[in-house]
């Protein structure tokens, strides 16, 4: 039985190929219907994709297209579409479709290994989306001095009950399913690439917790080297129930921050020294001068 396959809904698609329309309001998968809005497509070049579908050239595989008027048999279009279903064939689910012809230049002028293609697509995304490009090395990790201001007007406040401890005083936190367990990394600067000039030293927040929500965020140690793609927060990610019933009933409010802080929660967020060739492109680039 054909099984849906695991995707998000992205504003950019993961597979991008071109191919040729074969029937219409037809399918390849037993388990699936034909129905109007499916086309069978023969897969000329795959241009971006996950490894499930970068093996699907030269095979006929199901689309369901976002439109239907002006489609035809036989015209070759630039699919930008997502898995959809695997079974006994491959079914995508396309976000748009356009002319072969018209395939931008940045496409086109890849390499040829789609996986590949679509990893550095995505570690440049990082790059782009992120507010500060910096290399550096880890000098230092504690927790964040907010938290432990927090925690102790918590105690104050007389709820006990919802804190624990695990060895230090400074290790103070609230009972949570997912609790996070914030760190801040002070990281030394010895370039930006990226954002704010003339930051020597700059704290990045993560999760140490290797809990499922938390597992993929990078996890940093004192003597790590690399590049950080990072993205400013300027609230603080330390709220839960036991701190919210503090603010309401302590004398003393927990304290809150206004110092600038960064996060690198996405696994592409941090090169180690070592491992910088996908990067490595993107911080030959120009940069606007800032600060």
């Amino acid at each position: 039985m054909a099984k849906k396959a695991a995707r998000r809904k992205t504003t950019e698609p993961r597979f991008v190929f071109r191919g040729t329309i074969q029937k219409l309001n037809a399918t390849t998968m037993s388990h699936v219907p034909s129905t109007s809005g499916l086309a069978v497509v023969s897969v000329d070049e795959v241009l971006h994709a996950p490894p499930a579908l970068a093996r699907t050239l030269g095979q006929s595989i199901t689309v369901k297209l976002s439109k239907t008027s002006g489609v035809r048999v036989g015209q070759q279009l630039l699919f930008y579409a997502n898995a959809w279903l695997m079974g006994d064939g491959v079914a995508v689910e396309s976000v748009r479709e356009q002319s072969a012809a018209d395939t931008p230049k940045a496409l086109a002028a890849r390499g040829t290994e789609p996986t590949q293609n679509l990893a550095n697509r995505d570690v440049e995304n990082r790059y782009n989306n992120a507010d500060l490009v910096v290399q550096g090395q880890v000098v230092s990790v504690d927790v964040p001095q907010v938290l432990r201001a927090s925690h102790r007007a918590a105690i104050r406040a007389g709820v006990r009950s919802a804190v624990r401890t695990t060895g230090t005083t400074d290790d103070v936190r609230p009972v949570s399913e997912h609790d996070p367990k914030w760190r801040d990394a002070t990281i030394e600067v010895a370039a930006v690439h990226k954002g704010q000039r003339g930051k020597r030293t700059i704290k990045v927040r993560f999760p140490s917790s290797t809990d499922v929500r938390w597992y993929r965020a990078p996890k940093f140690h004192p003597g790590d080297q690399g590049v950080w793609m990072l993205k400013k927060q300027h609230t603080e990610p330390v709220s839960a129930g036991a701190l919210k019933k503090a603010q309401r009933t302590a004398v003393a409010a927990p304290a809150t921050s206004t110092e600038e802080v960064f996060t690198a929660l996405n696994p592409l967020d941090f090169h180690p020294s070592n491992h910088l060739d996908a990067v490595a492109p993107l911080l030959n680039k120009p940069q606007p001068n800032v600060g």
